[in-house]
């Protein structure tokens, strides 16, 4: 029996061995670039340890964060690159500022502690072609092209502790550009011995401020906690541990953390994503990126829009600017074709532009959506999405000229649900008697306004709203009445909310299954046999 036990043991001890291996050369560690004054390095004149920075001036520009490229960066003691000079070793203290930071928190030189860094430009360096193949490997980066043709290593070599000073750390941050995407490469040997100073667990990743209202961060993993002792453990690069590359050529997703004096705002059919972009004096710009739903839009073709936090100096507030219009499923939606004139562009005649239509064609498709937008509001509709369809070539009438435009209406069907077209015309031609400009465009009052929807759902509405007049007597009502559209047999309504079964019912997708002819609550059906078709 005891024989037994030992073969057990030995066989699972021999199997961990065997996974162990597997893991250790399947997985290997990042190893620092090599640094040193041995290897070219400067030593940074940082001045005294404690908040000692020293600038930086790059050999060539690289671009960052979708803003103009940096001539310079900043080297800190305190574990950090940065476009200002870094005055607190609090991260969320900082204003104004850019921080790439390895490793961003109070430290000491220790005996040996030094900053040291260089820059690698051009030629076959060997560095280069290292740098080009991490980058290549990164898990969130796709840039199998990347040659660099400079970058910047820079390496905090046995860094101590503030409470220990036998502690050590050694850690780099590479930048690395190729004149049109730039990367940071945060890289970690094993020996991560101390993770916090003046009672604040280090930081690591992109940490972004403009005043002390907005922020942005991008955390590494465990970053800002006792956990960033394993860091050396994690990675975002393949086969390879303790290795993270982020790209900050192009605005950045606020990832981790985001914070505006505008608040957050949010939209059922799509997401709101928030990003930062870089300017020259260090505020940068703080915005968000409205998506729509695969299916949805803003308006055609257009399902993505951008929106700024902006100060009202008149009221003291902040506010986003110009939200979005809600996302619409516009191929279910009612669609009113507006035909209108366009007479005057800023108080002046369009025959001024009769022998260079190029230019007005420009200067229309500029003006004229907000224009038509604004008009559109006036009548009181809301809700709904307008969209310039066409702009006819200009026509001379004596001593003046015109152009027609083709506009479309998208009025979703729970809203505005007894709208026809001669109301809107007649709305339309209301406010132009009153003001024939709008914005910049000066329009003829009288418009031509039809009802372009689809037959199915015209019908549909019809027996919704129920007109005698506009249903013919005799004419097959639907089989089921929508609470807020029609939409096609087994999809989900405009609404997004309900969904058909088989044309008879009319079910919430999100807390029921349709099963065969029934509507069945929960996510899944029950064997089949119990639901079989009529």
């Amino acid at each position: 029996m005891v024989i037994g036990v030992t073969s057990v043991i030995a066989r699972e001890t021999m199997l961990a061995r065997i996974l162990i291996g597997i893991v250790l050369f399947g997985t290997t560690h990042a190893k620092l670039y090599p640094y040193g004054v041995e290897n070219g390095d400067e030593v940074a004149d940082c001045g005294r340890w404690n908040l000692g920075s020293v600038k930086v001036p790059l050999n060539n520009p690289m671009p960052f964060l979708g803003g103009s490229p940096i001539n310079e960066i900043w080297v800190s003691t305190f574990g950090s690159l940065s476009t200002n000079k870094v005055k607190d070793h609090r991260v969320r203290h900082i204003l104004n500022n850019t921080l790439l930071a390895p490793f961003f928190v109070s430290s000491q030189p220790g005996g040996e502690g030094i900053v040291v860094y260089r820059q690698v430009c051009g030629g076959n360096d060997s560095l280069l072609e290292k740098v080009a193949n991490d980058v290549a490997k990164s898990k969130n980066v796709t840039n199998d092209d990347f040659s660099p043709t400079c970058v910047l290593v820079v390496t905090w070599d046995k860094v101590s502790s503030l409470d220990d000073s036998g502690k050590q750390n050694t850690f780099q941050a590479v930048l690395a550009s190729d004149g049109e995407k730039t990367y940071v490469i945060y890289n970690y040997p094993r020996n991560i011995t101390w993770v916090s100073g003046n009672n604040q667990d280090a930081v690591a990743g992109v940490f972004i401020s403009g005043d002390l209202l907005a922020s942005c961060e991008i955390h590494l993993p465990g970053s800002d906690s006792p956990q960033i002792q394993n860091i050396s453990r994690n990675s975002w690069v393949r086969d390879v541990q303790g290795r993270y590359v982020i790209e900050i050529s192009d605005p950045i997703k606020c990832a981790s953390k985001f914070v505006s004096p505008c608040g957050n705002f949010s939209e059922d059919r799509g997401t709101s994503d928030p990003y930062f972009q870089y300017r020259e004096d260090g505020s940068g710009r703080f915005y968000r990126v409205f998506t729509c739903n695969i299916g949805f839009h803003l308006s055609p073709g257009v399902n993505t829009y951008e929106v700024d936090c902006t100060y009202d100096p008149d009221y003291y507030t902040y506010e986003w600017s110009e939200l979005p219009n809600a996302c619409l499923d516009l191929n279910a939606t009612r669609t009113l074709h507006t035909s209108i004139e366009v007479t005057q562009f800023n108080d002046t005649d369009l025959i001024r532009w009769y022998d260079d239509p190029q230019t007005l064609q420009e200067l229309l498709e500029t003006y004229l959506p907000p224009s038509i937008e604004r008009l559109v509001e006036e009548t009181g509709i809301t809700g709904v999405v307008t969209n310039v369809d066409t702009i006819s070539n200009i026509t001379r009438q004596g001593n003046s000229s015109l152009v027609v435009v083709g506009f479309t209406t998208y009025i979703p069907t729970y809203n505005n649900k007894r709208l026809k077209d001669n109301q809107l015309e007649n709305k339309l031609e209301s406010v132009l008697q009153r003001n024939q400009r709008m914005d910049f465009v000066t329009f003829n009052p009288n418009t031509t306004v039809q009802e372009t929807s689809s037959g199915c759902l015209q019908s549909c509405l019809c027996w919704m709203n129920y007109d005698p007049i506009r249903c013919r007597v005799g004419k097959v009502k639907p089989e089921i009445l929508p609470d807020a559209c029609c939409g096609c047999p087994g999809q989900a309504y405009t609404s997004s909310l309900k969904a058909c079964c088989n044309n008879r019912q009319i079910y919430d997708p999100t807390k029921a299954v349709c099963c065969g002819n029934h509507v069945r609550q929960g996510t899944t059906c029950p064997p089949i046999r119990k639901f079989r078709n009529k």
